[in-house]
């Protein structure tokens, strides 16, 4: 049998389908960098928009810096105008946008190690912008934008954090990437392999694709005559001890090797060959042994209560394979893209972006839709208050938001046929949120000074507004009415 490449199919749950590993100097310090994918445009008064990046729990992070390419409209009051950078929504930089017109600004923010998460960490830009002392109709005016260019991207400077041998560390760190989407590790199984040792590589193989979420991954498979170098990658070999090698067995203590012929044994360590690389061997007499242990590493909630460097696993052994956590290519959620649920704040134009890769050799059906489950405020002003929905820039449906469906609403599109890019589907959700009642009306009332309008004001909030709400903005006109006197 010929050495072969298994090219794992999953999907990338992060917003850049581009990441570059590599090395930096001797001490293994490491970088990433999510790249954005498009153009991300803001429109009116006050807007955000939401990106997201994976931080691994194997990952000690020396830096995280945000550099942002953006444009923005010439005729800004530069005064009033900011943008706001936000991680996990914390805010940890903000800045002027001043009268500069250059086309493709750059600005570059250093996040805070403290409001990083192991996970995915949300970005958001949040902007205000003004042209004139007239809010409302600033919040309409074409000439009120702003682009975030797709040159912008996040930098993540790591190195790995030290790994024990106890079982509840897998998948890591067998599941880092190197330079090429290649992993940092290598399956080995014997010459003569059996129906159970394949079933088990391939268990192993496809778990990698979920867990490290890249579509173009590559993972070396090889049969043991054919391994040369077995100090370049973290090891895993998988036999029946008839067919392992002795220098394999040795890794096994005399007590364990007595017990091969009726129970399987997963043990770690540093490898032999490497005492910077791990390497773990999965080796057992009984076939239906094989692949269990396989899918006791697969599953993490059983993985992770092994807490010692090795577990023996037998026909006693009872392992179930949580069904619900299988990837379902015909209904994609958020959750199994490595999404949580999201929150947008604020009144005028807030945005999320979702990035979606298909796997390779498979295309979106005619019938597909987006389907989305929402909640959100019942204080809107609903004539007003609408979701736009865009698929690779192209606007696929909108919906206005209903003060009846405000804590349980849904909104089902299907997917145009015409969108480009069969592969990557960058899915945008665009909210223009009105307020019924606007602070507007407070600003103009000082902008003009004129008691009659606070009184017709008065009189409109009245009608509109529920008693303790009127006491306290009665109290601040009533103010403003004796500073005009």
């Amino acid at each position: 049998m010929k050495k072969f490449i298994i090219s794992i199919i999953s999907l990338v749950l992060f917003f850049s389908n581009i990441s570059l590993i590599y090395k930096v100097n001797a001490d293994e310090t490491k970088v990433k960098n999510y790249k954005f994918e498009r153009d991300i445009t803001i429109d009116g008064v006050i807007g955000s928009n939401s990106t997201f990046f994976e931080v691994n729990k194997n990952w000690d992070i020396e830096e995280v810096l945000l550099h942002l390419n953006f444009s923005k409209s010439q005729i800004l009051n530069g005064d009033v105008s900011s943008l706001t950078v936000l991680i996990n929504n914390v805010p940890i930089k903000s800045i002027k946008l001043n009268a500069k017109t250059n086309y493709k600004n750059t600005l570059e923010v250093l996040v805070p190690k403290d409001y990083i998460i192991q996970g995915y960490n949300e970005i958001k830009i949040k902007t205000y912008k003004t042209i004139s002392d007239k809010i409302c109709q600033d919040d309409s005016n074409t000439g009120n934008w702003m682009v975030i260019h797709k040159e912008s991207y996040i930098s993540i400077r790591y190195k790995q954090k030290k790994v024990e041998n106890s079982i509840n560390e897998y998948p890591y760190p067998y599941a880092e990437i190197e330079n090429n989407h290649k992993l940092d590790t290598t399956i080995v199984v014997p010459d003569n392999m059996t129906r159970g040792e394949t079933t088990a590589v391939f268990n192993l193989a496809s778990a990698f694709g979920k867990i490290t979420k890249n579509d173009d991954l590559k993972l070396d498979v090889k049969l043991y005559s054919e391994m040369k170098n077995w100090s370049d990658d973290n090891i895993i070999y998988i036999g029946k001890p008839e067919n392992t090698a002795e220098e394999i067995l040795d890794i096994l203590s005399i007590k364990e090797q007595t017990l091969l012929s009726s129970n399987c044994i997963i043990k770690q360590v540093d490898s032999p060959y490497n005492k910077n690389k791990k390497m773990m061997v999965v080796i057992g007499s009984n076939e239906d042994d094989l692949i269990k242990a396989s899918n006791l590493l697969i599953e993490n909630r059983l993985s992770n209560q092994v807490l010692s460097s090795s577990v023996l696993v037998n026909k006693e052994t009872n392992i179930k394979i949580n069904r619900e956590q299988k990837l379902n290519l015909g209904h994609l959620t958020l959750k199994d893209l490595g999404y949580s649920d999201f929150l947008l704040e604020g009144a005028f134009n807030q945005q999320a972006l979702f990035d979606v890769k298909i796997p390779t050799g498979k295309v979106l059906d005619d019938g597909s839709k987006i389907i989305l489950n929402l909640r959100y405020s019942d204080n809107l002003d609903f004539e007003k208050s609408l979701v736009t929905v865009s698929i690779n820039d192209v606007i696929v449906g909108s919906k206005k938001l209903d003060r009846s469906h405000s804590n349980n609403d849904k909104l089902e599109l299907k997917i145009p046929k015409d969108i480009d890019n069969k592969n990557y589907y960058q899915v945008k959700l665009t909210f223009n949120l009105s307020i019924k009642i606007r602070i507007v009306l407070l600003e103009r009332v000082i902008i003009l000074g004129h008691m009659y309008q606070i009184i017709l004001i008065w009189r409109y909030l009245r009608k509109k507004m529920k008693p303790y709400l009127l006491k306290i903005i009665r109290i601040h006109l009533l103010e403003m009415m004796n500073l005009m006197i």
